[in-house]
């Protein structure tokens, strides 16, 4: 029987989650076949399509306030599709706010409090063909009394759960030989024991079945065991451990730390979350001793009484400034998390907090708007006065709020320019990449300062083209052109087995998202690189036009990058493309044409595409048609030119003795089409 578990991270950037880990890893022990599907946008096709490809009996989410509608609403597709599969949610939402379970329709279960057992209840349910019933932390929809039950299941001893299979995880998948560009994160407990007004933290604590066992934490060698493994299993330097408070138990802490592998001392570093008050200057000099680089401190707001009185947080100047130079003494940067927006908040609680982080210094901050998370006390507090206006999938720059003493422009003006007026008190450099950033955020400010800088639109035209340094740089190598249409998405996992088992060098061009971390990545359109520079995995080369005018790649570029010696201004045939002394010549190359020749530069010997989908009479699968606004005969016309490019290439390889030319996913030039 198949389960598959939603994970929806719309409007987040997240690529990672415990808890869904943790039932996926439980299913699967217990002999299941259960797979995650990963969901960044609000698209139902995304759901029926893996319903229809999967054919799961049982379909699951867990659930944010955030994500909470997006989940509800995929889970009644899934019913209406098809009726026979069994739903069920959970997560944070439905656990903290009863009430909304009145409002769920079309779903079969839901989950409030911890899963791992209930849900697997559930699944031996089904599959004996069971209606499920009297289960554990399940509520039925449509039965009595569905709101008065409460939490009654829990893991009492987290050592008995098993270590979270990652490589249910798009990012672990597809890790094994690359190095990993997002930290690896680690939590090694449940639970916090304060009660910030602005967090969940106590509605879940006291919907607990045990408040005394809510504070839980795996032991160290569990702990250290875990760490081993997953630093045996995927390539990285860097890991974040994201239990709520790392220092809460003094003991535990020291004993990890005298217990720490040796081997991972000088390959890795790590952050950790400390709560101020809760870490002394000998836990600091310990955890430096093992790779520690930045503890993350909760601030909120440089506002004492704001602190204390509105969000429950009993911390004091001192106690933030002792914190300060302990750390500094130890060697260890902070991080500091900060909001604004918080109800009672003016200008002047807000520059407190700004001025509190440039007595800090913190090496890296984070600031986001006040949520009123529902059922937490400040959440309540702002219903009750009528403060909430509208809801958001995301606390990092929209306010919600009718403020008592802000209007919304305000709040988010402060959290846009946050980090520029921290960083201008003591790092100049900092602060200019900020202010960069706040330019790139706004579509209408960068078209302003690029037109009037005289920017990407310009390039230049006087360049002299020599024999480039790559030629037979990876001689007798077969190379992976990714071109950017929609089959590197929809063929991700096959595409991935190619490259594992051929090791191929992989080219990329364009946009790719974050689907392959490419060996080199091609742009020869000025627009392309504009819009999807930031996009570029900084483990790739990238590879530019040389007729890019040479100050827009120093300042929108900092990392590795060569030119491509291609002259596309070439006086020969329509849709030509030659080789002559490492130089490419062509006329109407795309870039995925243009990184053919430069394979050929480098000595390819086989070369495969991926995601060169064309376009074909009947339809479209143009990946740019939204901003290109290309006629229909243009694209066609297009594809007659890659067409002749294409057979050109297959002759320049026969002619030199090589290998052959296979576009690998599906795609109009049918003749060179060959399934992976």
């Amino acid at each position: 029987m198949r389960i598959l578990l939603i994970f929806t991270m719309i409007g987040s950037k997240a690529k990672w989650h415990q808890g869904i880990a943790s039932l996926a890893t439980y299913i699967k022990v217990h002999g299941y076949d259960c797979r995650l599907l990963e969901v960044y946008e609000n698209n139902l096709n995304i759901i029926e399509e893996a319903v229809k490809s999967y054919d799961p009996a049982i379909v699951a989410a867990t659930a944010n306030s955030h994500q909470f509608p997006y989940v509800v609403e995929m889970l009644r597709h899934v019913k209406d599709i098809r009726p026979d599969i069994y739903t069920v949610i959970g997560g944070v939402a439905v656990t903290v706010d009863p009430e909304s379970i009145a409002f769920i329709e079309n779903i079969d279960a839901v989950c409030r409090g911890e899963g791992e057992q209930p849900l697997l209840d559930i699944v031996r349910a089904v599959e004996g063909g069971i209606e499920p019933a009297n289960i554990e932390n399940m509520i039925f929809p449509g039965k009595p009394d569905i709101s008065a039950k409460s939490c009654t299941y829990y893991v009492k001893d987290l050592n008995t759960l098993p270590i979270a299979d990652r490589n249910f995880f798009e990012r672990f998948r597809n890790s094994a030989k690359t190095p990993m560009m997002l930290p690896v994160r680690f939590l090694f407990c449940r639970g916090c024991p304060f009660n910030c007004s602005y967090c969940c933290n106590k509605v879940m604590k006291d919907n607990f079945p045990k408040p005394s066992d809510y504070v839980r934490q795996v032991s160290v060698d569990r702990a250290i065991e875990e760490l081993n493994l997953v630093s045996d299993q995927y390539k990285f330097d860097h890991f974040v451990i994201d239990d709520d408070i790392f220092t809460l138990n003094k003991r535990w802490t020291m004993d990890f730390c005298n217990r720490y592998p040796e081997k991972l001392l000088a390959t890795k570093s790590f952050h950790c979350n400390v709560r101020i008050g809760t870490v002394d200057e000998e836990m600091m000099k310990a955890l430096k001793s093992i790779g520690c680089t930045q503890l993350e401190l909760g601030i909120e707001s440089g506002d004492a009484d704001l602190r204390y009185k509105v969000l429950n947080r009993k911390i004091t100047d001192e106690m933030i400034r002792e914190t300060k130079d302990m750390a500094k003494r130890a060697g260890i940067h902070l991080q500091t998390f900060n909001m604004v927006g918080i109800p009672g908040e003016t200008r002047r609680s807000i520059f407190k907090t700004i001025r509190t982080n440039q007595i800090i210094k913190p090496k890296e901050l984070q600031i986001t708007v006040f949520y009123p998370y529902p059922h937490t006390a400040l959440g309540e507090y702002c219903k009750e006065k009528g403060m909430i206006a509208s809801t958001s999938n995301t606390y990092f720059n929209k306010s919600v709020l009718k403020h008592d003493k802000l209007s919304k422009g305000e709040i988010e003006f402060y959290a846009k320019f946050f980090k520029f007026f921290v960083y201008s008190s003591y790092s100049l450099g900092r602060a200019k990449e900020e202010l960069k950033a706040i330019i790139k955020s706004s579509d209408k400010v960068k078209r302003l300062i690029i037109r009037f800088k005289g920017g990407p639109s310009k390039v230049n035209t006087n360049v002299k083209l020599t024999t480039p340094p790559y030629v037979d740089r990876h001689k007798g190598r077969d190379f992976l052109i990714l071109a950017s249409g929609p089959t590197l998405r929809e063929q991700r996992d096959e595409i991935q087995r190619f490259i594992d088992k051929h090791n191929p060098i992989v080219m990329a061009g364009n946009f790719i998202d974050n689907l392959f971390v490419p060996d080199y990545h091609g742009f020869t359109n000025r627009k392309r690189f504009m819009a999807y520079i930031n996009k570029v995995n900084t483990n790739s080369k990238l590879l530019l036009s040389p007729y890019f005018a040479n100050r827009i790649i120093k300042e929108y570029y900092k990392g590795k990058y060569e030119e491509i010696a291609f002259d596309d201004i070439y006086p020969g045939k329509i849709g030509s493309i030659e080789i002559k002394d490492g130089i490419i010549y062509s006329e109407g190359a795309t870039v995925g044409t243009i990184l053919i020749g430069v394979a050929l530069v480098m000595g390819a010997e086989n070369i495969y595409i991926a995601g060169m989908d064309g376009y074909s009479k009947s339809s479209s699968s143009h990946f740019y048609k939204e901003t290109d606004n290309k006629k229909r005969e243009e694209l066609l016309h297009q594809e007659m030119l890659v067409t002749n490019q294409l057979k050109q290439v297959r002759e320049y390889l026969k002619q030199n003795k090589r290998g052959r030319l296979v576009v690998i996913t599906n795609t109009a030039y049918e003749e060179f089409y060959e399934k992976i």
